[in-house]
């Protein structure tokens, strides 16, 4: 499988259907799979126009083609052009060649590019999607195990007892509603239904991300390379907010213009068992993401919107915070090594691939706004579901949603059915974790980590702390008598730990550890003795780019200094890893398209 590509999922319910990329390829009735080829298409760079118009056959009334190629024609298929299919028993192969062809053109019309190849597509159902994509998921390192469980364990979305790649197969598995493989230049869009059944909104989107491939390869590679959370969500932001927006603009046609094959009620378990809180951070692009582009295309157009991937945005803080789009840059938060010898950052093997859903394809962590918001929010979640009704935590449940002015109480805002803002995370200026095990780690699952989170302002680092310290209060933590600032959570929930808690001016860093003890070797100054001095205030000059993303300083009393940017261990490579090293999780990290939904939400909010 290919060692990066980009993905969608669908996450409870239906309030919108949000698409994948490239490729089509798609399954008929009597199960062998029809392609419509990777071909040149247009008058790009010479390439003739095609002479073959499979539009034809099952337009009523065909319009003759264009003497060269024009936005919203694509291989003798217009984007108004009405076809005569059936899909209920899968769509034969000149049937799939036409859809896809007329959805090109669509595409087209509505994002104002120009198509320079067509795309192979395949349509499957989930069951055989779930089997295929089953071998992405094995032969896991216990190093790739471990630095997951991090990720996770570090937000308190899942303990250290839960098994963090069976954590993203499920929604990887039950969540992804069709993909677009970069490397494999090929869509497949997943149907609930046997035979499987194409799903023209689907599609759209993962042509939208073709389109975007051809258009901007670029920022595509960009984000397929060795990324953190938020630098994967801020670019994402771009590319699925795009493509989710053009998404809602065909729908909207589809229900008023033009005839389209619309998704149909399936009867599948519309509430699949989804971490909620990996799925939360995850649906960021296709939520804020949408509302900042069709911001951008509404005051200035799409050509404003193109200059997107070439200057992509610095933060997910200005997606969030759209008036502070270009006048707000992050800042770095370097983190140095300060821990003893028994500890050791963790490591990680050139070339090894590692699932960027959660943001752990770089050998640092960062989260960024988004990923703090839905840390601190995601408890109230888990107690609003276990309590029956709403239950606010840190951040309150209902602060998360937009509610619809009309319509049913508790019914969603359909365009803008999620928040990520709140004033405990509103002055982030930048984080990044960096984990640390011991040679026993990989048997008894004991691991630590050093978060420095910077903050715009000494008021915005207070209000997170005291935020932080309810969130531990939460899983019942109790402050170390005799220790500065720190804290034991007990084993009841499997978040059993040791915090210390530094708030040194506009920076919070937190350290962890399976004892108290191991906080100070985890980073020396850590957890001191009452009365005692405290860990010592990072300097302005450990970093002022956020984008040095891989740029830890390992520096203590009796070692070299070593920035990780050279490093053979930290990844920056799109090339397979071997095969006894990393998840290598195909789909998982690929463009892919989420099926948003407001039911279930609707009713744990009512």
């Amino acid at each position: 499988m290919s060692a990066v590509r980009v993905r969608a999922l669908h996450t409870v319910a239906v309030a919108s259907v949000l698409a994948v990329f490239f490729l089509i390829a798609v399954q008929v009735a009597g199960g062998a799979q029809t392609t419509v080829g990777d071909t040149a298409t247009g008058s790009q760079g010479g390439v003739a126009v095609s002479d073959h118009d499979p539009c034809t056959r099952y337009s009523p009334e065909p319009s003759p083609d264009p003497d060269s190629d024009v936005l919203g024609w694509e291989n003798g298929c217009w984007y108004d052009d009405p076809l005569s299919v059936t899909r209920d028993n899968g769509l034969n192969g000149t049937e799939l060649e036409a859809v896809v062809n007329r959805a090109m053109a669509r595409v087209e019309q509505i994002r104002r590019l120009e198509f320079n190849r067509s795309v192979p597509v395949s349509v499957v159902n989930r069951a055989e999607f779930t089997e295929d994509i089953a071998a992405d998921f094995e032969n896991v390192s216990a190093m790739g195990r471990l630095y997951h469980q991090i990720s996770l364990e570090s937000r308190f979305f899942a303990n250290e007892t839960a098994d963090p790649v069976t954590i993203i197969q499920r929604l990887t598995a039950g969540g992804t509603g069709g993909f677009y493989s970069p490397q494999e230049r090929r869509i497949e869009v997943i149907s609930e239904t046997k035979p499987p059944q194409m799903d023209e909104i689907t599609l759209s989107q993962e042509l939208l991300h073709a389109l975007q491939h051809q258009a901007f390869p670029e920022l595509i590679s960009e984000l397929n390379r060795s990324v953190t959370a938020e630098k994967h969500n801020r670019i994402d932001s771009v590319v699925e907010g795009d493509g989710n927006y053009v998404d809602q603009l065909y729908q909207q046609r589809c229900t008023s213009e033009w005839d389209c094959l619309l998704p149909r009620e399936s009867g599948a378990d519309g509430n699949p068992s989804f971490n909620n809180g990996v799925r939360v951070t995850f649906l960021f692009p296709y939520t804020d993401g949408v509302n900042f582009v069709r911001n951008i295309e509404q005051e200035a157009g799409w050509e404003a919107v193109n200059e997107l991937y070439t200057d992509p945005i610095p933060s997910t803080e200005q997606v969030i915070h759209p008036e502070r789009f270009r006048q707000d840059p992050p800042s770095d938060a370097r983190v140095q090594d300060r821990s003893s010898e028994s500890w050791q950052i963790l490591p990680r093997k050139n070339g090894s691939k590692f699932l960027s859903l959660l943001g752990t394809n770089a050998q640092n962590m960062s989260f960024g706004e988004a990923g703090i918001y839905t840390m601190l929010w995601y408890p109230s979640f888990k107690a609003s579901v276990s309590g029956g009704g709403p239950q606010d935590v840190v951040i309150p449940f209902r602060n998360h949603y937009n509610f619809a002015e009309s319509g049913r109480p508790g019914t969603l805002n359909e365009s803008d059915p999620r928040n990520y803002a709140h004033p405990v995370t509103d002055g982030w200026d930048g984080d990044r974790l960096v984990p640390y095990v011991t040679d026993s780690s990989v048997t008894t699952n004991e691991t630590g980590y050093v978060w420095r989170i910077r903050w715009d302002s000494q008021t915005d680092a207070n209000e997170f702390s005291d935020a932080y310290v309810a969130l531990l209060d939460h899983y019942d933590a109790e402050p170390v008598t005799g220790n500065e600032s720190t804290y034991k959570v007990p084993e009841t929930d499997g978040f059993g730990d040791a915090f210390y808690i530094n708030n040194t001016g506009q920076s919070v860093t937190i350290v962890n550890a399976p004892t108290v003890g191991d906080l100070s070797m985890v980073r020396a100054g850590a957890a001191p003795a009452t009365e005692q001095s405290t860990d010592p205030t990072p300097s302005e000059d450990e970093g002022s780019s956020a984008e040095n993303a891989n740029s830890t300083e390992t520096q203590t009393d009796n070692r070299t200094q070593t920035n990780t940017d050279t490093d053979p261990s930290t990844e920056d490579t799109e090339t397979p890893a071997s095969d006894d090293d990393g998840p290598g999780f195909g789909v998982a990290v690929a463009l892919c398209s989420l099926l948003l939904v407001a039911a279930v939400v609707r009713a744990r909010v009512e």
